[in-house]
């Protein structure tokens, strides 16, 4: 069992035993606090909440899609980036995990943007992309708790971009294989 303790002042007092689980989510949902606003009512993984782009960032990187009807982001994965994108339009958010895409969707819900965005459950080295004025792509760089520094490591892999022609495109973070 896990202790968990609270401050009153300077004086700490052992508050109560929660399980290991139980204190793995409060450090989860503690740490997800400094990405979202709203993190109380948002769902999360670890490895899922690693990989997710915090509130802010989204924001900004969003701002560049203002002015389009529709964005498809592909490997939305809890939904971080697609929440900055359905500030400014419709959005098709797609990824392979359905635990991820249901904790999209009420982390959407949450901000109140889950009916501007369509949820597509599928591969996206598979599947026919949906049809939008630009594409969203920041594959993920981590996997089992460990990041991946490698662009051949990504999931899905950069090379979907290769293989299709995107109006436009962005990476949400320059590999430094890329930076060259």
């Amino acid at each position: 069992r896990c202790p968990c303790w609270t401050s009153t002042g300077a004086q700490i007092i052992r508050a109560y035993t929660i399980s290991p689980t139980q204190c793995n989510a409060l450090r989860v949902r503690a740490t997800a606090r400094s990405k979202f606003s709203r993190a109380e009512a948002m769902y999360f993984t670890r490895e899922a909440l690693e990989q997710a782009s915090g509130e802010m960032i989204a924001r900004y990187r969003a701002e560049r899609y203002a002015g389009l009807a529709s964005v498809a982001d592909l490997g939305c994965g809890i939904g971080g980036d697609t929440l900055g994108l359905a500030a400014h339009c419709g959005v098709a958010a797609v990824d392979a995990d359905p635990l991820r895409l249901a904790m999209a969707a009420q982390n959407l819900a949450a901000y109140g943007y889950r009916e501007r965005v369509t949820l597509i459950q599928d591969d996206v080295t598979q599947m026919q992309l949906p049809t939008a004025e630009a594409f969203f792509f920041d594959p993920a760089r981590r996997a089992g708790g460990r990041r991946k520094f490698s662009v051949r490591d990504y999931q899905p892999p950069l090379a979907i971009v290769s293989t299709q022609r995107f109006i436009a495109i962005e990476f949400g973070y320059p590999p430094k294989e890329l930076e060259k």
